[in-house]
């Protein structure tokens, strides 16, 4: 039981932080007559079509090849996801802000 509501805790957590940063992100990057189009596209694909395919997916994992097996090699996934992203993020992203001119 307790671990099953820490688990539940963190994903709270952190579904939150992703949910507002992706937003504050999207945000950032469209232009101000697109935001509200880009916050909407980011909701729809993130909470309708990522939520749908991941429970079709492991939902036939989980018939296919068990539960344990289906745990395994979608934590296995998200290892190698989170690999990349830190890869992508280190190679391309850092040190890319824009410095400020000198004010004399």
């Amino acid at each position: 039981f307790w671990l099953g509501a820490v688990a539940e805790g963190m994903r709270g957590v952190v579904g939150g932080l992703f949910q507002s940063t992706s937003t504050v992100y999207a945000n950032n990057l469209a232009p101000p007559e697109l935001r509200s189009t880009v916050s909407m596209l980011l909701g729809a694909v993130h909470q309708g079509l990522g939520r749908s395919m991941g429970s079709i997916v492991a939902g036939r994992m989980q018939t296919t090849i068990g539960t344990s097996s289906t745990f395994l090699y979608l934590a296995f996934l998200d290892a190698l996801f989170a690999a990349v992203a830190a890869i992508l993020y280190g190679t391309f992203l850092t040190g890319t802000k824009k410095s400020k001119p000198k004010q004399d």
